[in-house]
């Protein structure tokens, strides 16, 4: 299952605050499994053991049981859009493979989607076009903007102008905010309407209370200099079946996530994206930094879910979580928090 696809169930299991949390644990020695059972399902827990070798153990989110199953063999057929590593043609889902690169449809080449033209181009009256600057007039579509930038259209308006990301101050308008994002604010954080409505870009929101665990919704407040929030109580994966508030992207997690968000999009490998695929992992892979963003993208994101781990979730559950974990060591920058933190209360003292 492709992870992303995964993140997605996970994040809807986690967010199902009025349920009980089941508790997810490593299959006690006195418990007997079958001998391709690797999720076992009783009295709200979920007992795992991870498969052997060459075989993989696919999570469940509901109630039932899984069995161990082959691995699957990755296939890279149609895997790279133009602007991505390549190893033959076969790679390339548009274009062809070139010095291991796709290479898409060049301008003023036909094309009947964006995705088949070069990085720094998008389909326009089914011609490959170079994608509008900064502040120029006329688009309707972030794809037809240069890659660090979207188009900003007025709720009434047709047309709109291409804005950088992360370059509007407080109390600009947007229209569009999702979970208090938007990637036009300079702060990453908005309010207000939703959707296609009427928002504001508002300064970082910060959890209001030091402890994360909670029972609702309402036990995660969240506090800025203009507005009340309240975040997200998500269930972890561990035995405890403890709730966990998501941080905001005020908080230190938070920060850090979105201080590489706009790391990558100030990025020079960002310009080697097709316009598509401008956050696609086949494409910030060649980014020297991504490793780093990527543990930083999942602590954020799956916050809840990493708490209390036992070695089989992670394994199982949070894999991909754990190894980005181990390949960037950030344990030195959560060192450096607490010798700050320390030393502020010494001062105090």
């Amino acid at each position: 299952m492709p992870y992303m696809v995964l993140l997605i169930f996970l994040l809807a299991f986690v967010r199902s605050q009025y349920l009980e949390c089941p508790q997810f644990t490593c299959k006690p020695a006195s418990l007997p499994f079958a001998d391709d059972t690797c999720i076992y399902y009783d009295n709200s827990t979920y007992f795992l053991r991870p498969c052997p070798n060459g075989y993989m153990c696919p999570p469940i989110y509901t109630p039932g049981n899984s069995t161990c199953q082959l691995s699957p063999i990755p296939s890279l057929i149609n895997t790279s859009w133009p602007g991505e590593p390549c190893i033959n043609n076969s790679t390339c889902a548009f274009g062809y493979c070139e010095n291991e690169i796709c290479v898409g449809k060049h301008w003023l080449e036909n094309c009947k989607s964006s995705d088949e033209c070069d990085a720094g181009l998008y389909c326009k009256n089914k011609k490959c076009w170079p994608q509008l600057p900064v502040n120029t007039d006329g688009c309707t579509q972030d794809e037809e903007c240069e890659n660090d930038a979207g188009c900003f259209v007025w709720a009434s308006e047709p047309i709109g102008t291409c804005v950088k990301y992360f370059t509007l101050p407080r109390h600009d308008m947007v229209f569009n905010c999702h979970d208090y994002m938007s990637y036009f604010c300079e702060s990453g954080t908005c309010v207000g309407g939703g959707g296609e409505g009427k928002s504001l870009c508002v300064n970082k929101v910060e959890t209001k209370y030091l402890g994360f665990e909670c029972e609702t919704d309402s036990d995660c407040p969240g506090k800025n200099d203009d507005w009340r929030f309240y975040g997200q109580c998500q269930c972890s994966l561990s035995h405890t079946g403890k709730r966990y508030c998501q941080p905001f992207l005020g908080d230190y997690d938070g920060r850090n996530y979105f201080r590489w968000l706009k790391a990558w999009y100030e990025s020079t490998d960002l310009k080697k994206c097709n316009t598509m695929r401008r956050e696609a992992p086949n494409c910030m892979k060649q980014w020297s930094d991504y490793p780093t963003y990527l543990y930083y993208f999942l602590h954020f994101n799956e916050f809840a879910s990493i708490h209390g781990n036992d070695n089989c979730v992670k394994e199982i559950y949070n894999y991909a979580y754990w190894q980005a974990k181990n390949s960037v060591n950030p344990d030195s920058d959560d060192s450096a928090l607490i010798l700050l933190l320390v030393n502020s209360l010494i001062l105090f003292m």
